[in-house]
């Protein structure tokens, strides 16, 4: 007899000699089971529900008749393997920490665990996968696992002896403790100068890091920038050691670059501000004849004298603070020429308005660049002579600076004789 395996396919040939049935076996009854082997004729399913694991060779035969008439047949032979997943297994559920079964376990901060299930299967090997609170946990597909945090744990053993059959393992409560190390935090520090003393609980660990001294940690010598602390306590073999960490912050307040004093006209626009830094929020105050008291480069159109004090704030809370002035510059009266010929009449250079600034700077040069005259304020005024000797008619250039950081004047006067 020559059988094919698969659905009609001719890839794989099976020959037999004459088949002899085993004890309740036939040609009607090859597959045993409740229910028995049926086949559904409209649809070509066929149902059975075995009753002894073994392997069954199956044959179909499909005719096809016309008014009556055979005038065709197809067969199909299968070979059926049944598996007895249902067999009674004493299955070992408890999760094992070492040797001894557990279900429940406390471990420390910081430590680790190992769990697993000594269940042996034979080959092929099922499937397995932890779960912690229900979850899956993602890569976690061994025997056992390694464990460091809180939660209920359970391994799901699947595809046992290539059944689908599965079991849930018994569940495991892990408790995760503090180890009790606690440290004050450490608010950002904007005044490098000053030491900071450090606080944990309980006493008789260290204090660790960079600038760490004892029990005092130094900004200086830690330098800007954020720094570790650690804070540990001793362990043993069967307690890790406890350890509180810390972040502290070592900031400066931000550094304001401005001039105390600056001068313009009244109702002029002058722009006020500090070269701008990342990360820093700015506030002018009094916010008057100011475009935005939140620019670092505000512009100020003052009508009358005015005093600002600017606030920068960094990312870390750090503050730093400035104050400038902003003062008026009144106009003065320069006149074009002069005539010192002792008439009485228009003897000497007048600038009137400027004894208002009598810190003011007045310079007068000859053709030939020469410095002739110069005063710090005009209390004295320029009469055309040069240590009592009358200077030469003709066009001299003068400067004028009214304040320190004001404005600088400049211009030409006529002398004449």
């Amino acid at each position: 007899m020559i059988l094919t395996t698969g659905a009609g396919k001719s890839d794989e040939v099976i020959t037999v000699g004459d088949l002899d049935w085993a004890n309740g076996y036939n040609d009607q009854n090859q597959v045993q089971g409740t229910p028995g082997l049926t086949i559904n004729e409209n649809t070509g399913e066929i149902t059975i529900k075995a009753d002894e694991a073994g392997q069954y060779l199956i044959g179909i035969s499909v005719e096809e008749y016309r008014n009556g008439r055979k005038i065709g047949s197809v067969n199909f032979y299968y070979t059926l393997t049944v598996l007895d997943c249902n067999e009674q297994q004493v299955l070992d559920k408890s999760i094992y920490k070492d040797t001894t079964s557990i279900q429940t376990l406390t471990i420390c901060q910081g430590s680790e665990a190992i769990l697993s299930s000594k269940q042996t299967f034979p080959d092929p090997q099922p499937e397995f996968q932890w779960t912690r609170n229900g979850k899956t946990i993602w890569g976690a597909n061994e025997q056992s696992i390694t464990i460091s945090e809180a939660g209920e744990y359970q391994l799901l053993t699947s595809k046992i002896d290539g059944c689908p059959d599965s079991f849930e393992s018994e569940a495991v409560r892990v408790s995760v403790i503090s180890s009790g190390a606690e440290m004050d935090s450490i608010p950002p520090i904007c005044d490098t100068t000053l030491s900071i003393a450090l606080h944990a609980t309980p006493p008789g660990g260290t204090f660790e890091g960079t600038g760490v001294t004892g029990s005092t940690f130094d900004p200086k010598i830690a330098g800007e920038g954020m720094h570790d602390i650690q804070y540990v306590i001793e362990g043993s073999e069967a307690w890790p050691a406890a350890v509180a960490k810390r972040e502290v912050v070592v900031s400066q307040a931000p550094r304001l670059d401005l001039l105390d004093v600056l001068y313009t006209s009244r109702d002029k626009p002058i722009l006020i501000g500090v070269k701008d830094s990342l990360n820093v929020a700015y506030r002018w105050t009094p916010p008057d004849y100011l475009n935005d008291v939140t620019y670092a480069n505000p512009i100020s159109t003052p009508s009358a004298d005015i005093t600002y004090t600017v606030t920068a704030t960094n990312a870390y809370g750090c503050v730093g603070r400035r104050e400038v002035k902003v003062k008026i510059t009144e106009s003065i009266l320069i006149p074009d020429a002069f005539t010192p010929n002792k008439d009485g009449i228009n003897e000497i250079w007048e600038l009137k308005g400027i004894e208002g600034y009598p810190k003011c700077h007045v310079t007068i040069y000859n053709r030939w660049g020469e410095v002739i005259f110069h005063s710090i304020g005009y209390q004295n005024a320029f009469d055309g002579t040069v240590s009592g000797a009358l200077q030469m008619p003709g066009v001299y250039a003068y400067k004028i600076r009214l304040t320190e950081h004001g404005p600088e004047l400049t211009g030409s006067l006529m002398l004449i004789h």
